[in-house]
C-alpha cells in the first residue's frame, strides 16, 4: 500500500512541475510578443527557395505537434526572432519562427491564435518552447537554424524589434550625453566668438542610434562684433590642419568685473587645430582651442562713467598689463572636457587708474583658472543644451601705497576659490533663441542672458545681451570691489556663424 501512494504522490508531482514548466514558457512566450522594449532582440526576415532547402532543416515541435518544415517555393516569408550575445550568452539564442503570407490559420496550441506577432497573415510556427527543448536535447535541427542564422547575418543586417512608445523614448532619452565632441562643438558654435565647423546631426539609417556630420558656412569669411569684443576669420587663415582668427576685446576675465570696467584692451589671435592634423573629423578627433593675447591698460577714467550701457557703482582695482594662455581641450584619456586660463605680468604700481581714500590702491598682475566642463541634453533632439563648470580659481591682490617717498607695496590676498558655473542654450529645431550662463565665484554670482533678436539672409545675426556681476555675497565687500551690482548691456552682431 505504501508503495503505490509513493507511487502516485511522485506521478503526481512529476505532472504538476510539467504544469509548472508548461506555465513559464507560456509567461516568456507572451512576454516576448507583447513587449517590445528589448534593446537585444532581432528578427532575421528571408524568403527561402530551393536553393535553401539543405540549409534549412525540418524541426520536431513540442507537446506532440508533430514536425514543421520550411515551405521553399519562394513565395512564404519567414521571421527568424533571435536574442543577440549578452554577458550571460556569449552566442546567438534562437527565440521563435514567425510565417508571414501563408493565410493559414494557426496551430490551436497556439495560445495567441494567429495574427500575434505579424499582421493578418501570420502565425507563429515554431515557439520559444520548442526552440528551448531543442536545444537542450542537443538537437541537430537548433545547430542547423543557428549555424543557417550566423551565415546569413554576415551579409545581411538584422532589424530591431524594440519599439518604444514616444512618450516613453523622450522620458528615457533625457539628460544624455552625445557621443565624441557633438556637445562640445555645438556649444561653442552658439556661444563662442570664433569660428567651429557646425555640427549637424542626423538619423541613422538602421534605427538604432544617431550620427553628425560638420558643415561649415557658405560666407568666406566669420566676424563677431559687440561694445565689448570683436573676432574676425577670413579663408586665407584656415591652414587645413586648424583656424587661425583674430580677438580684441575689453574683458577682464577671473575677477569679477564687467566689461570695459577693467579699463584695458586685450588682442591677440586664437587658433582651433586638431592633434590628428587635420580638421576633417572635429566630432572624433581630439581639438585644441587656445588664444595668446596681449592685454594694455588704457586709462578711460574720463568717459567711462558716461557709457550708457555700463552701470553700477565703480570699482577700486586696476587690472595690471601682461600676457594671457586661455585654452580649451576636447575629451582624452576618458577625461571630461579640460579648460585653462591664465594671465600674468610685470608688476608695475605707478599710475593707477582707480585710487581709494588714504591715497592707495590696488592692484592684481596674475589671474588663473582650471575646469572642467561636462555637456549634456534634455533629450535626443537637444533643444535644451547643458553645460557645467568646475574647477578653481584664483587671482591676486597688491596694496600700493603712495603717501611716502616712495611707493609701499603690501600683499593683500590670493584669492583661491572654486568655481561652479551652469550654462544653458535652448536651441529648438537647431535655431539659437537663447542663452543663459551663471558662474559663482568668490562670493560672487555672474549672470548672463542673450536673446536672439533677428536674422536675415542666413548669414546676418542679431542678439542682445545683459551681464550682471552682483556685489559680494554672504560676507562684506572687500575695500577693491564694488559696493553693488555690475550690469552691461550690449547688442551682438554675427556674421558667417
Amino acid at each position: 500500500m505504501t508503495r503505490i501512494a509513493f507511487t502516485v504522490l511522485f506521478l503526481f508531482t512529476c505532472n504538476l512541475m510539467a504544469q509548472n514548466i508548461d506555465e513559464m514558457y507560456r509567461i516568456i512566450e507572451r512576454k516576448l510578443q507583447v513587449d517590445k522594449t528589448y534593446l537585444d532582440i532581432y528578427t532575421y526576415n528571408f524568403t527561402p527557395d530551393s536553393s535553401m532547402s539543405s540549409s534549412l532543416p525540418a524541426i520536431t515541435l513540442s507537446d506532440n505537434r508533430g514536425v514543421f518544415r520550411f515551405n521553399t517555393s519562394g513565395n512564404i516569408n519567414y521571421s527568424l526572432v533571435f536574442k543577440n550575445p549578452d554577458l550571460e550568452n556569449d552566442t546567438i539564442i534562437l527565440l521563435y519562427i514567425l510565417e508571414i503570407g501563408a493565410g493559414a490559420t494557426a496551430d490551436s496550441s497556439n495560445i495567441f491564435g494567429s495574427n500575434v506577432a505579424g499582421g493578418v497573415d501570420s502565425n507563429m510556427v515554431v515557439k520559444f518552447k520548442d526552440f528551448q527543448e531543442l536545444y537542450f536535447a542537443k538537437d541537430p535541427s537548433y545547430t542547423q537554424v543557428l549555424k543557417f542564422l550566423q551565415r546569413e547575418l554576415l551579409t545581411t543586417e538584422a532589424s530591431s524589434l524594440v519599439k518604444v512608445d514616444r512618450k516613453e523614448k523622450e522620458k528615457i532619452s533625457r539628460g544624455i550625453s552625445s557621443d565624441g565632441n557633438l556637445d562640445f562643438i555645438a556649444y561653442q558654435v552658439t556661444n563662442s566668438l570664433h569660428k567651429y565647423p557646425k555640427p549637424v546631426t542626423q538619423k541613422s539609417s538602421t534605427g538604432r542610434g544617431r550620427g553628425a556630420q560638420t558643415q561649415t558656412s557658405s560666407s568666406p569669411f566669420q566676424i563677431d562684433g559687440s561694445l565689448s569684443s570683436l573676432t574676425f576669420f577670413h579663408p586665407v587663415m584656415d591652414y587645413g590642419f586648424g583656424f587661425v582668427s583674430v580677438e580684441f576685446n575689453t574683458n577682464t576675465p577671473v575677477v569679477n568685473i564687467s566689461p570695459w570696467k577693467g579699463q584695458t584692451i586685450t588682442g591677440g589671435v586664437r587658433a582651433l587645430f586638431s592633434v590628428s592634423g587635420s580638421i576633417a573629423d572635429p566630432l572624433n578627433d581630439m581639438l585644441i582651442d587656445a588664444k595668446l593675447m596681449g592685454r594694455m591698460r588704457l586709462d578711460m577714467s574720463s568717459f567711462l562713467d558716461k557709457l550708457p550701457f555700463v552701470m553700477g557703482d565703480p570699482i577700486a582695482l586696476n587690472v595690471g598689463s601682461g600676457v594671457i594662455l586661455d585654452v580649451k581641450t576636447t575629451g582624452t584619456f576618458n577625461i571630461p572636457f579640460v579648460n585653462a586660463y591664465f594671465a600674468f605680468g610685470p608688476e608695475k604700481l605707478d599710475n593707477p587708474f582707480y585710487t581709494v581714500p588714504g591715497n592707495k590702491a590696488y592692484f592684481t598682475f596674475t589671474q588663473w583658472e582650471s575646469t572642467m566642463s561636462f555637456f549634456w541634453n534634455n533629450s535626443e533632439k537637444r533643444a535644451i543644451r547643458y553645460k557645467m563648470d568646475l574647477g578653481v580659481g584664483g587671482f591676486d591682490v597688491i596694496e600700493a601705497d603712495y603717501s611716502g617717498a616712495t611707493i609701499g607695496r603690501k600683499k593683500m590676498k590670493d584669492v583661491i576659490q572654486p568655481v561652479l558655473g551652469l550654462s544653458i542654450n535652448f536651441v529648438p529645431n537647431d535655431i539659437e533663441f537663447l542663452g543663459t550662463e551663471f558662474r559663482l565665484f568668490d562670493s560672487h554670482l555672474t549672470s548672463k542672458i542673450w536673446l536672439k533678436l533677428l536674422e536675415f539672409g542666413g548669414e546676418h545675426n542679431f542678439r542682445v545681451e545683459m551681464t550682471n556681476v552682483s556685489a559680494a555675497m554672504f560676507r562684506e565687500p572687500e575695500a577693491w570691489e564694488s559696493k553693488s551690482s555690475q550690469t552691461f548691456i550690449q547688442l551682438r552682431y554675427r556674421y558667417g556663424f
